[in-house]
């Protein structure tokens, strides 16, 4: 009914922008991709909305809910053809930052980690337009920002895969969905080449070090029995095979 109503009157957020605000206050946020149909809303005002409603239990219409208006905001962002004004700009940057940090806080299960990734695209996204701009604060803010996000999205991944990477038994990776994380952190990219660098190396780092801490007969074996499959995967098939190579040695000594 709220969404009929505010339809019928939607021609008043023309007149008063501010009475956008006010009934988005009366939303529940699996009504806010009917209410984005009908009122044209600014990208700063829907990231704060999600950031005050997102809470603890996640059931699946907030999922559905948030997987649609991530992906909304994605494709409307990457449209946006001109570049945010100093103190929008920022204020949208930082509060998707936030916002990407209250989404990993409470969505750590695997199955349901398309949804932090594709928050991550957004900050990504924001953090371009951003800086199509070039100045001083422009530039510390990104940075700052940047660095936030690897910060939530390296813990995030550590608390929602625990689990061993590879199954013994078979020598397969335990969680396919876990390898296709891997690999979608990895194509991450950013707007200064330097922090594409860092974010990759990272990663590489981390995936490294989870890869080393299994047996090193079962580095050998994942890497004969997967290197095939993992032919597209470009970085991740390199540190396979330096770890297989690195137990070979270690083993043959």
């Amino acid at each position: 009914s709220l969404s009929k109503i505010v339809k019928d009157h939607a021609y008043l957020a023309d007149i008063d922008r501010l009475l956008v605000r006010s009934w988005m206050s009366l939303l529940h946020l699996d009504d806010l991709m009917d209410f984005l149909a009908v009122v044209q809303v600014e990208l700063l005002d829907i990231l704060r909305y999600i950031q005050i409603n997102i809470k603890s239990d996640i059931n699946p219409s907030m999922y559905k809910a948030l997987k649609d208006s991530s992906s909304h905001l994605i494709r409307k962002e990457s449209n946006r053809n001109q570049s945010f004004d100093d103190k929008y700009g920022e204020c949208c940057l930082r509060t998707a930052v936030r916002l990407l940090g209250s989404v990993c806080h409470w969505i750590k299960e695997p199955g349901h980690c398309d949804v932090p990734l594709q928050f991550l695209q957004l900050v990504c996204c924001i953090s371009k337009i951003y800086s199509q701009t070039d100045s001083e604060t422009r530039k510390r803010t990104q940075q700052e920002s940047f660095g936030e996000t690897l910060h939530i999205i390296t813990k995030w991944r550590r608390n929602t895969f625990i689990n061993k990477l590879l199954n013994s038994w078979n020598r397969s990776f335990s969680s396919p969905i876990e390898i296709n994380v891997w690999t979608k952190l990895l194509s991450v990219s950013f707007s200064h080449e330097e922090q594409t660098s860092l974010w990759r190396n990272t990663f590489l780092k981390d995936f490294e070090g989870k890869l080393k801490q299994e047996d090193r007969v079962h580095q050998i074996g994942i890497y004969s029995k997967m290197m095939e499959e993992l032919s597209d995967e470009g970085p991740l098939l390199c540190i396979i095979e330096k770890c297989a190579l690195e137990a070979v040695a270690y083993i043959c000594q």
